[in-house]
């Protein structure tokens, strides 16, 4: 039966989930003391805390001056944050790498950007983001700053701390996409060999669902795609100045399609994809290590869908209930009513939250499918859940 554990003493702080292991510690991000005045200047956040589910044992690092910007994965033990530094219309990116493992403050480097079209505190420079490859490499996307443009960023920039040097990432993929799009960067691996792969798309699934039942006559250009190359390459083209080849394309979807979520799971990438035209959705895998695809048609439409360990999930919604189901056979495993959202769950337990009245508490709430009863509870206006696969628990912090 899965376990719970309540960490306490970050009553006054929000720890955000990266979705990052550092075995044996799951990885968090801290704010500062939400009941102190913080500026856009000074950053919300101040450091990262690690919890060693073996020991269970809590240690933090806080970051000088705190940061308002960082990497969502800590990729090979290290992570990176920033934080913005203006001198008149000149912002200095200030980027620290950390190194996670030991807890140590490492490096930094500062990168100048110009911001002419209106003052720090509204800039759209606070939207910049970071993705970690490494103890060595940083991609640094700059968010679009003239409105006229339609691409997600400006400029894409590769860091390398070794050396010390910056990179502007080439803005081509294949025919039809730009690397401006860029939505998403991870690193998988397997023994000796790595691969880099990330998603492009200029619009939300949502709003491409619109785009296409209001705009569907238009030639705009609504292009996503799945990129998969190996990741010395991906280096090697970069400080040669060379684009991405449309054969590192894995999936793609022109205006009538629709990516609705994209993942990896161990070595594989996964995709589930929507036909605007036909309203018929497929999952597809892809293991680059090995070259084979796999492709499943889903017998039914999902809100959500996700991988738990080697099974396949999909959560339907509606106006007044979310439903469960164990998406390989489209078998109903739980209900939730009105005002319950679904975190996450399986054939065994599930896990949701909900909004007491008159409270401003959220109400967390894990439920065994198998005995169907409640099995732990928790209340907190800024709770953070998490889940350790290795040890089937479940993590509540306040």
């Amino acid at each position: 039966m899965v376990q719970t554990v309540i960490l306490e003493g970050f009553e006054n702080r929000q720890l955000i989930t990266t979705q990052s292991k550092v075995e044996p510690y799951n990885m968090y991000i801290m704010s500062r003391d939400i009941s102190e005045s913080w500026s856009y200047l000074t950053g919300y956040y101040e450091g990262i805390v690690r919890y060693n589910y073996q020991l269970n044992q809590v240690d933090q690092l806080l970051i000088p001056n705190g940061f308002q910007l960082s990497s969502n994965s800590f990729y090979n033990e290290y992570f990176y944050c920033s934080r913005l530094m203006w001198e008149g219309k000149t912002a200095n990116l200030i980027l620290n790498q950390i190194d996670c493992k030991n807890l140590i403050l490492k490096d930094s480097i500062t990168l100048k950007i110009e911001d002419n079209s209106s003052n720090p505190e509204n800039s759209s420079l606070s939207e910049t983001e970071l993705y970690g490859l490494g103890e060595r490499y940083l991609v640094v996307c700059v968010p679009q700053i003239e409105s006229q443009k339609f691409t997600r960023h400006s400029n894409c920039i590769l860091v390398d701390f070794l050396e010390n040097k910056y990179y502007s990432i080439p803005e081509k993929i294949g025919q039809d996409d730009t690397f401006l799009n860029v939505n998403n960067i991870k690193v998988i691996d397997k023994k000796n060999k790595k691969f880099v792969y990330f998603t492009t798309g200029s619009l939300s699934y949502s709003n491409k669902k619109n785009a296409w039942n209001h705009r569907e006559k238009e030639n705009s250009n609504f292009t996503e795609s799945i990129v998969i190359i190996d990741y010395n390459l991906f280096i090697e083209q970069i400080k040669n100045d060379l684009p991405i080849s449309e054969t590192c394309i894995v999936g793609q979807c022109d205006n009538s399609e629709s990516f609705v979520l994209e993942n990896n799971k161990n070595e594989c990438v996964y995709w589930y994809k929507h036909n605007l035209r036909d309203e018929t959705y497929i999952l597809k895998m892809f293991n680059p290590f090995s070259e084979n695809y796999l492709e499943k048609i889903i017998d039914g439409k999902y809100d959500v869908i996700y991988f738990f360990n080697d099974d396949l999930y999909g959560v339907k919604e509606n106006e007044h209930t979310q439903v469960l189901y164990d998406a390989s056979n489209n078998k109903e495993l739980y209900t939730i009513g009105n005002s319950s959202y679904f975190y996450y769950g399986n054939k065994e337990w599930v896990v949701f939250f909900k909004t007491p009245t008159n409270s401003f508490n959220m109400k967390w709430i894990v439920h065994d499918l198998i005995h169907n009863k409640e099995v732990a509870s928790m209340e907190s206006p800024h709770p953070t859940v998490d889940y350790i696969k290795e040890n089937n628990t479940i993590i509540f912090i306040k």
